[in-house]
């Protein structure tokens, strides 16, 4: 039983990939980039196959090859970078999940998962369910609902076992990018650098710790197809404000130096995962709290992920 992970060697799902090999799965790592920082103490467990996910001919000869029964199709270029290049954005993030679905009707594949996100709702209109009408606003957000709407085209159609999941803004240590305030107001103090975030102390969001999302994901892939209704889900972190976040990350560094602008608005609709808690029982591991504590120790633990700003283009302090 051979599992393929795309977009592997990155923030998420390196962490994804680290879970399955703890489970003694045949993993497959299919990206891009064969930058292993975030899998180095395990690089020797998993087979690696360079690729692109624009190239069709490339996934079908992965797949074949190391007959894959699984897919977790997490490849896609991030919020930010889409707004820069957007016709890049169709061919990763619109071409690629399409290109994985075909393959993967085209070879027999069991289950293939999708990574989607809550940018695929309208910014604020206020409280948001799975099945919420979408209005996505951004390029990001629209890929992503077409890799929904494609993935259940390609149930109805041909019968493939299509999952997906909705992340809302994630946090935790290594973010490549770090231009998710969440993200910063965490490391920057970790690092022992002062931070000031562009928003309101009061603005709340919806805080999910990637090592959840990663839980939550592998929850949906591995449930029961009876069980599997919603077939796309929304996972649901805890609502939280920047300033109570702040306040949990100076109990454990109290000299952290940590400012707002108080300028934008303070936005506080709920984010809501009630249909993947009710179908397939899940629920986080880890409060906010307890999150921010376990990012602050994984931040000291690893500098190296921080050095020489190898994740830091387009970064936003």
């Amino acid at each position: 039983m051979v599992t393929m992970v795309t977009g592997g060697t990155g923030f998420i799902f390196s962490r994804l990939v680290r879970k399955l090999v703890e489970q003694k799965k045949d993993v497959i790592v299919f990206d891009i980039s064969p930058n292993f920082k975030f899998l180095a103490d395990i690089r020797d467990k998993i087979k690696f196959v360079q690729g692109d996910i624009t190239h069709l001919d490339e996934l079908i000869e992965a797949i074949k090859t190391n007959e894959v029964e699984y897919i977790y199709n997490g490849a896609a270029l991030l919020s930010g970078i889409c707004h820069v290049v957007p016709v890049r954005a169709v061919h990763v993030n619109g071409v690629g999940m399409v290109n994985v679905l075909e393959a993967s009707r085209l070879l027999n594949v069991k289950k293939v998962l999708f990574t989607s996100s809550i940018a695929v709702f309208a910014g604020n209109q206020g409280d948001v369910y799975d099945d919420t009408s979408k209005y996505p606003v951004s390029p990001y957000g629209a890929l992503k609902l077409l890799g929904e709407l494609y993935g259940l085209w390609y149930q109805r159609t041909y019968g493939l076992d299509f999952r997906g999941v909705r992340y809302p803004l994630l946090y935790g240590a290594g973010d490549p990018y770090a231009y998710h305030a969440m993200s910063r107001l965490i490391e920057n103090p970790a690092l022992g650098k002062p931070v000031e975030l562009p928003i309101q102390s009061d603005r709340k969001g919806n805080w999910l710790y990637v090592k959840d999302a990663v839980n939550a994901t592998m929850c949906v892939l591995n449930a029961k197809e009876n069980d599997v209704k919603t077939r796309v889900y929304n996972i649901e972190g805890e609502t939280c404000s920047f300033k109570e976040v702040a306040e949990y990350v100076r109990k454990v560094i109290p000299e952290a130096v940590i400012k707002f602008k108080q300028t934008g608005i303070s936005l506080s609709g709920l984010f809501n995962g009630t249909c993947l808690k009710e179908e397939l029982k899940w629920k986080p591991s880890y409060t906010v709290e307890e999150g921010v504590k376990d990012t602050i120790k994984e931040i000291r633990e690893n500098p190296d992920w921080y050095s020489k700003g190898v994740f830091r283009k387009n970064r936003l302090i």
